[in-house]
């Protein structure tokens, strides 16, 4: 199914959208009484120690298991794993067994493989059953069948068990945990996971149902944990376990915690590495093993909520989190998995033992890019500002009004057909003439190319607080374009032009947050560029100037949008909204102003399904806060929130932050 059909299913965007709005209105609450920046912290150090650890932890928990008389196996590999399970299973005859808590043996495709040899593998965990019994990958790490409504699931358990079963919830439930109950009566065998693991062989399993603590009764038990699970001591295992429910369903603990060394009868533990080891030693990557499989990210991710991890995931693991880690397992999708990323960062905002999800997303569309010949063509242009500007003065002569085809198919390929973008500037803005000054303005492509009356409003504020701006002549784009598509090379041609002609300042401002947060955070690791020019957003750098400045309200209803990489990026969104709050009497919070609105470039055009209905979300939001003014301060936000609005005439007024400022000032 592509991407639309996702997004046009009634049923599954009610889920997601409960899914979303229940997980942070009670994570929310959980924040007054619980600090979860500490526990973040706590938690990034114990699995930073502990990757640091990788060897001699593992080592020492196999020593330890191997003195309890504890047979214990180490998976290079899925197929070793594989392997394992089944010898142990065929020695006991076994023709089915039971499991929970497992979601390492979705990483090795166990179920497909016992099934392919003659074993049928049956989940007890409600959701686990459901999708294993449709036939569907789970969706979510907390919540596997959040995308199948109780009308789809009393189908398929009419259909699978020749019922006649009513879409009442509860009878649904006590039919499913009835059949579940009988499969324990099949087999003495149980397979499970374990969320962390004491290096001297204490095992922690978190769970809500407690389906695992019949599991665990069985006569014989086999335990998958990947080796990245191991810590030092069961202090540590502890925290994570404590921070394990707040992180993943917002809930102060969870119903239940079973700790153990040995369970009764036979017991075996496989210690999965598959490529744990190797990522451990990569000092680009090695972050990923920090992940405590909480699923937060998933409930944080525009892209999942839009879209569930039926469409954004790998063959084992979805959402962000799910690209990082289908790369530690060298999933062949990798690519185009890792490109339905928009790159909003409320991945990084939110994640639970602090992984730059983001940014290890971008190196890996990198290694992995998706190449399309007129996007290509595009990205070409912005690295070469001559021919940039070239195309401007053309596309200048054709879109007297808007910029929009005319021709249905091309109009749909750009976005052009839920948006009207605005007509292109007779010239690139960056050629505008200005006095030498050692401040800075770097415009971006996006004001270059469509917004230049932005520019002005820039200079205009830059001239009422008598600050001496020039404008920056690009050599091209900031990178970020290309480095967004996975074009590093190009990126960093980029980076090294841009660099040179900025470092010739000692402050450059920026209209666009996404160029300053480009060169402030990537041009380092990407090129090895440090620059000594202090980098500041325009809008908050000309905040900071107006204390002794008469400014006059507009005096009208207005709301703000924050943009993602002015909020969670260089993080100075905030003082804009706190600044309108103070000024304007009639200012109204939008609801989700954090959310991203869908643009992200290029992105609106390889992923319009999402990208609409992420802008058709925010407009919802706009139009309910009866708002005359929308304020953000990001231009690719100006072109997708108001090409959006205008496109559905709707009569809200969007400016950018600097824009604002300029008609507030006095003199």
């Amino acid at each position: 199914m592509k991407e639309e059909g996702f997004v046009n299913d009634k049923f599954l965007q009610d889920a997601l959208f409960r899914l979303e709005t229940n997980y942070f209105e009670k994570r929310k609450r959980l924040e007054t009484i619980f600090d979860y920046e500490l526990y973040k912290n706590i938690t990034q150090k114990i699995k930073q120690k502990n990757i640091n650890d990788l060897k001699t932890n593992t080592q020492s928990l196999i020593e330890n298991l191997k003195k309890k008389d504890i047979d214990v196996i180490f998976a290079e590999n899925a197929y070793q794993a594989q392997d394992a399970v089944l010898k142990i299973l065929q020695n006991h005859d076994a023709k089915c067994v039971v499991k929970s808590k497992s979601l390492t043996t979705e990483e090795i495709h166990l179920n497909e493989f016992l099934k392919q040899n003659g074993i049928d593998a049956y989940e007890t965990d409600l959701g686990e059953w459901l999708v294993q019994i449709a036939n569907q990958p789970s969706s979510h790490m907390t919540a596997p069948a959040i995308h199948m409504s109780k009308e789809k699931i009393r189908n398929l358990l009419n259909e699978k068990f020749s019922q006649n079963l009513s879409d009442d919830l509860d009878e649904l439930v006590q039919f499913s945990k009835n059949k579940i109950r009988e499969y324990f009566d099949y087999t003495h065998i149980g397979i499970f996971g374990s969320n962390v693991v004491s290096k001297d062989g204490v095992f922690f399993i978190v769970s809500n149902e407690g389906n695992v603590e019949k599991v665990l009764l069985n006569d014989v038990n086999i335990c998958i944990v990947g080796i990245d699970k191991i810590v030092s001591d069961i202090q540590e295992a502890l925290l994570i376990v404590d921070f394990l429910p707040k992180a993943a369903t917002a809930q102060l603990s969870t119903s239940y915690v079973d700790c153990f060394e040995k369970p009764f009868g036979e017991f075996h533990v496989i210690l999965l590495d598959n490529g744990r080891s190797k990522l451990s030693k990569n000092d680009e990557f090695s972050e990923i093993l920090q992940c405590i499989r909480c699923g937060a990210c998933q409930n944080a991710c525009c892209v999942y909520t839009t879209v569930s991890g039926l469409a954004f995931r790998g063959d084992a693991y979805a959402g962000p989190i799910g690209v990082l880690l289908s790369y530690l397992t060298g999933y062949k999708g990798i690519g185009e998995f890792a490109n339905f990323c928009l790159g909003c960062m409320a991945c990084d905002s939110i994640c639970s033992s602090k992984i730059p999800i983001q940014s290890l997303i971008l190196k890996i569309k990198s290694q992995y890019p998706i190449n399309s010949i007129i996007k290509d063509k595009i990205l070409d242009s912005l690295s070469n500002y001559s021919i940039l500007r070239f195309s401007i003065k053309i596309l200048s002569r054709f879109f007297k009004k808007e910029t929009k085809l005319g021709f249905k198919a091309l109009d749909e390929y750009f976005g052009f057909d839920f948006r009207a973008f605005p007509k292109p500037n007779k010239k690139s803005f960056d050629l505008t003439k200005t006095q030498k000054s050692n401040i800075g303005l770097f415009a971006g492509c996006s004001v270059n190319i469509f917004y230049e009356d932005l520019g002005k409003d820039c200079l205009e504020v830059a001239r009422k607080l008598n600050i001496n701006l020039s404008v920056i002549k690009q050599p091209a784009c900031c990178g970020a374009a290309c480095y967004y598509n996975g074009k590093q090379f190009e990126a960093i041609n980029s980076a090294k032009k841009v660099s040179s002609t900025i470092e010739n300042y000692d402050e450059v401002i920026f209209l666009d947050p996404h160029c300053q947060h480009m060169i402030d955070r990537d041009y380092s690791e990407l090129a090895g560029i440090d620059l000594e020019a202090s980098l500041q957003d325009a809008s908050s750098y000309f905040l900071k100037k107006i204390n002794e400045v008469q400014i006059k309200p507009m005096n009208k209803k207005i709301t703000y949008h924050h943009p993602c990489h002015l909020l969670r990026g260089l993080k100075t969104s905030l003082e804009l909204e706190t600044f309108l709050q103070t000024v304007e009497s009639q200012f109204v919070a939008l609801n989700e102003s954090d959310k991203c609105c869908g643009f992200a470039g290029s992105y609106s055009i390889m992923h319009k399904g999402i990208s609409k209905k992420l802008i058709e979300r925010k407009a919802q939001n706009i139009t309910n806060t009866q708002a005359e003014i929308l304020i953000t301060a990001c231009p690719g936000c100006i072109m997708q929130i108001d090409g959006y609005l205008k496109n559905k005439g709707i009569n809200v007024k969007v400016m950018h932050f600097v824009s604002y400022l300029n008609t507030i000032l006095g003199g």
